[in-house]
């Protein structure tokens, strides 16, 4: 391609990348985007920035967050966005600042990944089709409605930028972008855990793309972030004391099931854009989305497997494997994988299976028309993904002011029971206490502190708003059920059924048809604490007047 050519073709991947983002823009607005506020664990992030000092953030101290996580520039990115909020003069109950941030993130990066791609192959059509692919997939939208998705966009912006400077370096031996590179993946090690993974994704994509033609060129690069990496597990071992083995119990019982089950579900979010919940309900009872979606990815799937083996293009399905789990191998260690966590796996997956589509002779109008068959179904999944967290926004809000009324005892522990934690793919009222002390007091600090111990999870409106029921079986024991078709009971932060301490025992029981437990067995077995039982928007207060605790449990 001369010059002439290079510069027209650049300038329609541009142009239309433009035109693409600012429908998309068109296609958020229309759906409710921008009015989704702050969730969850949205305020104990910010809370966490506000109130920690540099140092801190680089030394893993800052208040209300696991020390385990080393991401001081994800929480430098939460004050800079706070203060353009404060700077300009936006309401308290207005957080579409943080909406926008991370709208413009989230263009930035799928622009980065469909950017190296017409670096890598110069063909504008297969750039724009894999930034419509990473743009439009259900599952990446989690990362712009949810703020603290921000943290693997910004990840993500670090790794394909470094991959850019990369391709660059290999072009002319530039110190300039050896450290460049350098400088993109130190940041990126210290936005977020993923980043670990450079290295060898580098080594994939520049050895699918190009053999080991442009490997050699690169090689005092690829040395240069192996020993990056070298010095950031140092760092975290021997100045954190972060111990190996610490971050690999956390989360998770270690072994081969706890890793099986992570790759799977990093699979079925690879390909299917519904939470693991809701795949459980609609194979048994019927959707007409899903069913839909099934299909065409039924069809769509054979049809790409059946190309690679009449081609015997079977290093092409090793490379798509292997980059599958180097992208997850982080989650892995972790021991959980949920959709919010797709969009890096997804990017580079989808990168490489374009690279290999046009390397390959096929027939671009079938899997076209499929692409785009399968493309609208994802708007659609986009629009309704998008409805549920603004739903989930309303619910918190309703559930904080309806707290707020109670006029807990700020000297006494305050447990709630029945929170909506879950609707589908959206998160709700995890950690009630940052949304709670930030409209008491108006600012990012924890100042009194309440424990949400069972939360609640639902698949549908009906079940989101469903009763929950509580019947008193002693003077102190409860019993709490369910209502709604979907809703389901979950512990937070604990692994099995049973929870207790020195104030409450809990019991779960009662399993749905998507195995969730329905039935909620509550003791109180201490003075210190009130109970509390949320249902649609009032509390009940549990009697807290104790008997010994029954010897068979």
């Amino acid at each position: 391609m001369d010059d002439n050519q290079e510069s027209k073709s650049a300038s329609v991947f541009f142009i239309f990348s433009g035109v693409i983002l600012f429908l998309f823009t068109i296609f958020l607005i229309y759906s409710g985007y921008f009015d989704i506020g702050l969730v969850s664990d949205d305020y104990l992030n910010f809370a966490g920035a506000q109130n920690s000092t540099l140092g801190q953030k680089f030394t893993s101290s800052i208040p209300y967050i696991n020390y385990l996580h080393f991401r001081p520039i994800y929480y430098i990115s939460i004050n800079f966005g706070i203060w353009i909020n404060q700077a300009l003069n936006m309401p308290p109950d207005n957080f579409v600042i943080f909406r926008i941030e991370n709208l413009i993130y989230f263009y930035l990066f799928v622009f980065l990944v469909s950017y190296l791609f017409y670096k890598f192959t110069e063909n504008t059509w297969y750039s724009l089709a894999l930034l419509m692919i990473c743009l439009i997939y259900p599952n990446n939208l989690n990362d712009i409605c949810w703020t603290v998705g921000k943290n693997d966009i910004l990840c993500g912006i670090l790794l394909f930028a470094s991959l850019i400077t990369t391709y660059n370096y290999s072009l002319n031996h530039s110190k300039k972008y050896l450290y460049l590179t350098g400088i993109f993946f130190s940041l990126a090690l210290m936005t977020k855990e993923t980043s670990i993974i450079l290295p060898v994704v580098t080594i994939i994509l520049f050895y699918a793309a190009f053999n080991r033609e442009k490997l050699s060129y690169i090689k005092n690069l690829i040395f240069l972030e192996f020993f990056l990496l070298i010095i950031y597990f140092l760092y975290r071992v021997y100045m954190l004391g972060v111990q190996p083995a610490e971050v690999v119990t956390k989360f998770q019982k270690p072994g081969l099931f706890t890793s099986a089950g992570v790759i799977f579900k990093a699979v079925i979010s690879l390909i299917v854009p519904f939470d693991y919940l809701s795949i459980q309900e609609y194979l048994k009872n019927y959707n007409l989305v899903f069913t839909i979606y099934a299909i065409l990815l039924f069809i769509y799937l054979v049809a790409v497997i059946f190309i690679f083996i009449r081609t015997y293009k079977f290093k092409y399905l090793f490379l798509l494997t292997l980059i599958l789990l180097v992208t997850v191998s982080p989650n892995l260690i972790a021991g959980y994988f949920r959709p919010q966590l797709i969009l890096i796996p997804f990017s580079f997956f989808s990168f490489l299976l374009l690279l290999f589509a046009m390397k390959m002779s096929i027939n671009v109008k079938f899997y076209l028309t499929g692409l785009v068959l399968i493309m609208i179904l994802w708007c659609k999944i986009s629009f309704n993904l998008i409805q549920d967290w603004r739903t989930a926004y309303e619910t918190s809000q309703s559930v904080t002011e309806s707290l707020l009324k109670l006029n807990l005892d700020p000297g006494k522990r305050n447990i709630i029971l029945g929170l909506p934690s879950r609707f589908q793919q959206a998160v709700i009222s995890d950690y009630i206490m940052g949304p709670y002390n930030y409209k008491k007091f108006g600012n990012f600090k924890i100042t009194e502190s309440i424990t949400d111990l069972i939360l609640t999870g639902s698949l549908d409106n009906t079940s989101l708003g469903s009763e929950i029921s509580l019947a008193k079986l002693s003077d102190n024991e409860y019993e709490i059920l369910t209502t709604g078709p979907t809703q389901y009971f979950m512990i937070l932060d604990e692994l099995g059924s049973k929870y207790k301490d020195k104030d409450i025992y809990v019991r779960l029981s009662q399993k749905n048809n998507f195995n969730k437990p329905t039935m909620l067995r509550v003791r109180v077995t201490g003075n210190d604490a009130d109970v509390y039982v949320y249902s649609r928007d009032t509390y009940t207060k549990i009697l807290d007047n104790t008997l010994k605790e029954s010897s068979d449990n």
